[in-house]
């Protein structure tokens, strides 16, 4: 890492303490960085040029981009499993001001399909069951799915415009699912997005991938497997980009 890139990591990490735009003088002192305040004002300007920073009024002190953030955040955050506590995750939730959510992956799989006397199948997943009307091909598609689980079934059914089988198995699929939510408060910001009803049943997990999302203009989504009351979940946590999530994960790992 090179020094301007030192800077900055210091200028969004210090952002983050005070929430405040930050003068070259300030940076000094709060990161107690051992160069001049002149040479800070020089980076200020090569990283405002390039889209890091910018200024928040004419005294010189600068804010960080949505580029910074987005730059701090892919080097700062790591994805391992990590083993959580509910209290620290409830309480955090709220102190960070970010919605989190836990979600329990369905591991229910595709047991036998059953014909009643060629009127009707059953797909028996064990936990739950459910019924579509027989036909031969129908059959030897869903035998072809002994084995897949649920929300394979599902993904399949949509594909090949079995929609009546997938929203079925939609339904059954979240009735089914562990879910639990953390500070909704921490949702309020994105009452207007498109992706707000998908967040707050945890659909989006369906589709996205364990990592970083960034959504709407300032906001961030992040998904992390985790070890929760000694069962295996994914963490989905939504909040501003500017929130401490540094802070937030060290905060709710049971191994602190």
């Amino acid at each position: 890492m090179n020094k301007k890139e030192s800077l900055l990591d210091a200028f969004v990490k210090t952002y983050l303490q005070i929430l405040e735009p930050i003068s070259s003088k300030r940076l000094k002192e709060l990161a107690n960085l051992k160069i001049s305040c002149a040479t800070i004002r020089n980076y200020f300007q090569i990283l405002s040029k390039e889209g890091m920073l910018h200024q928040a009024h004419s005294s010189g002190a600068r804010l960080p981009t949505f580029k910074a953030f987005e730059n701090y955040w892919h080097k700062s955050l790591h994805f391992e499993t990590l083993k959580v506590n509910e209290k620290r995750l409830k309480s955090a939730s709220e102190n960070f001001g970010l919605f989190t959510l836990l979600k329990k992956p369905s591991l229910e799989r595709l047991e036998r399909v059953i014909e009643c006397e060629k009127r009707f199948l059953i797909l028996d997943f064990l936990a739950f069951s459910c019924t579509v009307g027989y036909s031969v091909k129908m059959e030897k598609f869903l035998l072809e799915l002994v084995g897949r689980s649920v929300k394979e079934v599902r993904s399949i059914a949509a594909s090949v415009n079995a929609l009546s089988l997938a929203r079925q198995l939609e339904r059954l699929e979240y009735s089914n699912t562990q879910i639990t939510r953390f500070n909704l408060m921490g949702l309020k910001t994105l009452l207007n997005s498109p992706l707000f009803f998908d967040i707050l049943g945890g659909k989006v997990l369906e589709r996205l991938k364990k990592g970083l999302h960034f959504i709407e203009p300032d906001c961030m989504l992040v998904i992390r497997p985790v070890e929760f009351q000694n069962e295996r979940m994914q963490l989905l946590c939504v909040g501003k980009l500017e929130c401490d999530y540094e802070g937030f994960f060290q905060t709710i790992s049971e191994e602190e």
